[in-house]
């Protein structure tokens, strides 16, 4: 019997359980930090009903095995021995290392290294399984655009410049607002330098009087470690040359401490590097590093970005990615004037009503395994969530075509050869992101309350 196969057998022999099945694979020859662990999930209430596999092997020395490993005391566990099961979850996870495994519906969702490094994420994971709904205090009562999760944390925007930072943990948010004071004066410090005590009160005045010269913000914000955000913003600065005067947008890139609660740098753009004369938009994660999305005459180009903290400049690390929109894309009639009209992912970019996506971990395009009528007209294609992980080599898109209310769900692999497509009907098009090859998290802008939702179920068929 295969390992796959026993797996599914061991699964159906298992009791069901409400929501998810929690999994531990141990690995006893690299535990010892393990009972450490243990001791602060078994600690959280929704941490319960959870299965833990051992190879078959240990069977005959449990009792001992859990004492010498200190896991004697937790009494909320069971217990599989099994070398198909736990070969298994090293194919899906790492070959070596303890890690916890959470499986919906018989796909893996979850997978996550057994370490208090980790622990945050574990008990968010869970926490998302166990709950229908998550939903941070005090209720807001604005209209929310985006979804961008960084492990228990979510960022999300208002249409107003105001940038909304989520715990899913403990159910709080932060709210970063421009129009502080502290925030105005900080960003146009960055900004003048020496020259703000002559320049910023002028500015500060131009505001007062034209609220729309406030500072904007471009969706696209990058939390880093240390609890960090990473955000661009678009300054209004003043021009006067002769008798005349004239009002023109930057860009900078500021670094937010949520433990903080304040601002603690900003950059300005080098212009001595290779986007010297490119507008910056936002910043993005790709291949989990920071990079800058840039406007030009010829589309988006993408630069890898070093924050240099003594010249207080943000600049190039290296040339643009290249060979990312499809060839030709922007000599089309139908996607003139789409330049922003795109959406990434960790390790996607993938351009509105374009036949193939930009994978950055295999630094290539993909052709799109879109159904025959898409690729034969891409003008009625609007597609705006991406997905892909390495660990399961799934690209994961969601799509609209010609028909109001009706969302389309396509996976494929490296090869472009199409492994799943579903429609749905009343699909809640709100904010959300694709938190895997089978999920989405989404909040509803109704009552603020946030959610997991499966794409494993469509309701039409295409």
């Amino acid at each position: 019997m295969t390992a796959r196969l026993f797996f599914i057998f061991t699964l159906v022999s298992i009791p069901k359980l409400s929501g998810a099945k929690v999994f531990i694979k141990l690995d006893v020859q690299d535990c010892a930090k393990c009972s450490m662990v243990l001791s602060e999930l078994s600690e959280a209430s929704l941490f319960e009903n959870v299965f833990v596999v051992v190879p078959q092997s240990y069977a005959a020395e449990e009792v001992i095995m859990k004492r010498e490993l200190g896991l004697d005391k937790f009494t909320n566990f069971t217990y599989r021995f099994s070398d198909s099961l736990f070969q298994f979850f090293q194919t899906v996870g790492r070959a070596h290392g303890s890690e916890v495994l959470i499986i919906r519906e018989g796909k893996v969702v979850f997978v996550s290294p057994l370490e208090l490094g980790y622990l945050n994420k574990i008990l968010f994971n869970i926490k998302l399984d166990k709950m229908a709904t998550i939903c941070p205090a005090p209720v807001l009562s604005k209209y929310l655009e985006g979804v961008s999760q960084f492990g228990h944390h979510v960022i999300s925007q208002d249409r107003y410049n105001n940038v909304f930072v989520f715990d899913l943990l403990i159910n709080k948010y932060h709210e970063i607002r421009m129009d502080k004071k502290e925030n105005l004066e900080f960003l146009y410090k960055g900004l003048y330098r020496e020259h703000f005590n002559e320049r910023y009160p002028i500015m500060k005045k131009i505001i007062e009087e034209t609220p729309k010269f406030k500072p904007s913000i471009y969706w696209g914000s990058v939390l880093i470690k240390g609890e960090k955000i990473v955000m661009s913003y678009l300054p209004w600065d003043f021009n006067v040359e002769g008798g005349d005067s004239s009002v023109s947008v930057t860009s900078m890139i500021l670094v937010y401490d949520l433990k903080k609660e304040k601002f603690i740098s900003a950059y300005n753009k080098d212009l001595k590097c290779a986007f010297a004369d490119k507008d910056l938009m936002k910043v993005v994660r790709l291949k989990n590093q920071l990079y800058g999305k840039f406007s030009t005459s010829n589309g988006p180009m993408f630069y890898a970005l070093a924050l240099d903290s003594k010249r207080q400049v943000f600049t190039a690390r290296g040339d643009a990615l290249q060979h990312i929109y499809p060839q030709n894309y922007f000599k089309s009639t139908i996607n003139e004037g789409t330049g922003n009209l795109l959406t990434t992912s960790n390790y996607t970019i993938l351009m509105r009503r374009g036949d193939s996506i930009y994978s950055a971990f295999h630094d290539k395009l993909i052709r799109i395994p879109y159904p025959a009528d898409v690729l034969a007209d891409l003008s009625k294609l609007h597609n705006g969530f991406t997905y892909f992980n390495p660990k399961e080599g799934v690209f994961a898109i969601l799509y609209k075509y010609d028909i109001k209310n009706t969302v389309y769900y396509l996976s494929f692999n490296e090869k472009g050869e199409r492994i799943d497509l579903r429609g749905f009907i009343g699909f809640d098009s709100g904010s959300f992101e694709i938190i895997n090859p089978y999920e989405l998290l989404l909040i509803d802008n109704k009552t603020h309350c946030f959610s997991r939702k499966s794409l494993l179920h469509g309701n039409i068929l295409k």
